[in-house]
């Protein structure tokens, strides 16, 4: 954590314990209307955020070392866990690192096992960066937790993230009884363009004969490239993923607007979601709240078992935002809890 960041933390911790109410009023003042009902501290926080450059306007590499910044200024604090370990395999003409989490204490058991996957549009976000989250779940879900490194736009364009994701989930299972993990018990997990990739997995692995996930959790997954919601025109401003944001994503990872045509790159556009695991679906008040939805039902009228939970009061990125905001702490319980009993 940089000396920037550590400041920042100070700052906005000593802020952000004042009572919830207070907070609300104090963003308050020229707030914009699609900020009404949130969180309060959320909201003081979304207020702040014009301090730092946004994303879109910086060189990509610039882009990834503010967001883990970002990530590190209102993630959780570390916390031990039994084991950590680096790893990798050859991916489809590159080596994908992996770290895999093991929870504390010992057990003669097999554990379930989580393979999960970074947000951040398929540019930014890292292993390194969700270190500290991906810590708290494995804890919580008492689970065996893979973080994926998975090769980054722009310079590995579609479809090279998702086939890497179904790589990894190739890895993983036929790791998972040498990790501990039962092989029956494993599920995929992620938030955004995680989700996305998690969903992915789960569809290729019916299309292409692999063993299925046991469950599958998205969190505000992007499931539709074409971003044609009205959840999109609602809510692309003011609450931190803003259109021009979404257009930045895309015109890295894909090699043209035809790729979110493809079901790799766009689940919700799959010929049939039919036989896929069971589903936790996860959204917020976020621009891709619609097609998360829309998904969800997709599924459940496919015969596929869902979960749903809708967190409206809090914004795309919560899920990095339980050190600051105690609201975005206990989405992330509830998700755990939820997720775990899949698994």
């Amino acid at each position: 954590m940089s000396l920037r960041t550590r400041i920042e933390r100070l700052a906005l911790g000593g802020v952000l314990k004042l009572p919830a109410p207070l907070c609300g009023m104090a963003a308050s003042v020229a707030e914009p209307d699609v900020r009404e009902g949130l969180d309060g501290r959320l909201r003081l926080l979304l207020a702040a955020s014009g301090l730092r450059p946004e994303l879109d306007r910086l060189p990509v590499d610039q882009s990834r070392r503010q967001y883990d910044e970002l990530y590190a200024l209102m993630d959780l604090p570390k916390e031990r866990v039994g084991k950590v370990e680096d790893l990798g395999f050859a991916g489809n003409g590159g080596d994908v690192r992996v770290r895999v989490y093991w929870p504390e204490g010992h057990t003669d058991a097999l554990r379930p096992g989580v393979l999960f996957f970074h947000g951040g549009g398929h540019v930014i976000g890292s292993v390194a960066g969700y270190d500290h989250l991906c810590r708290f779940l494995c804890n919580r879900l008492g689970a065996v937790l893979a973080s994926v490194d998975y090769r980054l736009a722009p310079e590995h364009k579609f479809p090279t993230a998702a086939e890497d994701a179904i790589a990894a989930w190739q890895w993983f299972r036929a790791q998972a009884p040498s990790f501990g993990a039962d092989p029956t018990r494993l599920g995929v997990m992620g938030d955004s363009a995680g989700g996305n990739l998690a969903a992915v997995i789960c569809q290729q692995a019916l299309a292409r004969t692999l063993p299925m996930p046991a469950a599958q959790c998205l969190i505000y997954p992007q499931v539709d490239g074409r971003m044609i919601d009205d959840s999109v025109n609602r809510y692309a401003e003011h609450l931190g993923l803003t259109r021009s944001l979404i257009h930045w994503f895309r015109d890295h990872y894909y090699n043209s607007l035809k790729d979110a045509q493809h079901p790799m790159a766009s689940p919700l556009l799959a010929a049939s979601v039919e036989h896929l695991p069971p589903a936790l679906v996860v959204v917020a008040r976020d621009p891709l709240r619609d097609q998360g939805l829309a998904y969800a039902e997709r599924l459940r009228h496919a015969g596929v078992a869902v979960a749903e939970l809708d967190y409206d009061h809090l914004v795309h990125g919560f899920f990095g935002m339980g050190g600051v905001v105690p609201a975005a702490r206990n989405a992330i319980l509830e998700i755990c809890r939820t997720f775990g009993k899949m698994l």
